[in-house]
C-alpha cells in the first residue's frame, strides 16, 4: 500500500569560500591615485570593483582582507589584479610568471600597448 508523504524542506544556499586569491584580471588595472586618500585594494579577487575592495570577501573570502593604503603623491601607478604580486597593492609583474599567455610577442605587444597607451 502506497503512503502520500509530505516532505518539506527548504533550500539553503551555499557560498562557497575561498582562503586563498582569485585572479580578477590577468594585467594589472592602470589607475590615478591622488596623494593623502585613503585606498582599499582588493586582495581577495572577488571585487567587483576591481582593483578596490568592494566588501565581497566578507561573504567569498572571510580570511582575506583589502590592504589600505595611502599615497604620497598624486600619480598613475599599475595596481595588481592577479593578485600574486609581492609587492601589493602594485604590479610586480608575478602575471608574467609561468604563463604562455605572454608567450607570444604579438599578443604581448598588444596588451602592453593597451596598459600604456601612447
Amino acid at each position: 500500500h502506497k503512503s502520500n508523504v509530505l516532505m518539506a524542506f527548504t533550500i539553503v544556499p551555499v557560498r562557497l569560500q575561498s582562503s586563498q586569491p582569485v585572479s580578477a584580471a590577468r594585467l594589472p588595472c592602470r589607475v590615478k591615485v591622488s596623494a593623502g586618500r585613503r585606498y582599499a585594494w582588493c586582495a581577495c579577487g572577488h571585487s567587483k570593483k576591481q582593483p578596490f575592495c568592494d566588501g565581497a570577501h566578507k561573504a567569498s573570502a572571510p580570511d582575506i582582507s583589502p590592504l589600505r593604503f595611502t599615497p604620497d603623491k598624486d600619480q598613475t601607478v599599475l595596481l595588481c589584479a592577479c593578485k600574486q604580486t609581492k609587492n601589493a597593492p602594485y604590479c610586480d609583474g608575478s602575471h608574467f610568471k609561468n604563463s604562455t599567455f605572454f608567450q607570444n610577442p604579438a599578443i604581448f605587444l598588444k596588451l602592453f600597448h593597451k596598459i600604456f597607451p601612447n
